[in-house]
């Protein structure tokens, strides 16, 4: 709660520093209180989850790591999917490559490689850096072409995505397309 009262009133520095005590005390993260106790895993993953997203709003790429670290297991990569989205979302671009970029790096299942892929060429589309933005799509069909069969519903999330970033750069560029396009 302390978190949450100092990130409200915007001392978003401090309000990520009383979670990150929280992440990495064991005593506060049981139910007991006693450092010897088993960890809450739920409340854990709401600490994290809410950690996740103050980094997001105060991005600085240094504390990626520190998401993945200090998430549980389970929700190391959601983590990172949530602060990628919501710099992309919020329009601050770079930091979403950067985002967008650790996560691909660090997720083992080609399916969701492929999505990461997906995000960061529309992202270097939105930038206008075509070229990256084209190899980008053309690595997420080479990842979806791998695993469709096995994984059709997240594959067709991608394609998705893809479709609609490349619609969007045809309308942009109908009258002068760039060789990329």
């Amino acid at each position: 709660r302390m978190g949450w009262s100092q990130f409200n009133q915007g001392k978003i520095g401090q309000a990520k520093a009383t979670l990150k005590t929280v992440l990495t005390n064991p005593a506060y993260m049981s139910k007991s209180g006693s450092v010897e106790s088993v960890t809450d895993v739920a409340f854990h993953e709401q600490v994290a989850r809410d950690y996740a997203i103050m980094v997001a709003k105060d991005f600085n790429s240094n504390e990626l790591k520190t998401v993945q670290d200090l998430s549980p297991e389970k929700k190391k990569l959601d983590n990172l999917f949530a602060v990628a989205s919501d710099l992309e979302s919020n329009g601050r671009k770079v930091q979403a490559i950067e985002a967008w970029t650790f996560l691909y790096q660090n997720q083992p299942q080609p399916q969701d490689r492929a999505l990461s892929k997906a995000h960061l060429g529309a992202v270097h589309l939105e930038l206008g850096k075509n070229e990256n933005a084209l190899n980008d799509f053309n690595e997420a069909f080479s990842l979806v072409s791998q695993v469709k069969a096995q994984f059709p519903k997240e594959t067709e999330d991608v394609r998705r995505l893809i479709r609609s970033s490349i619609v969007t750069w045809n309308q942009a560029e109908k009258k002068k397309p760039t060789d990329e396009l």
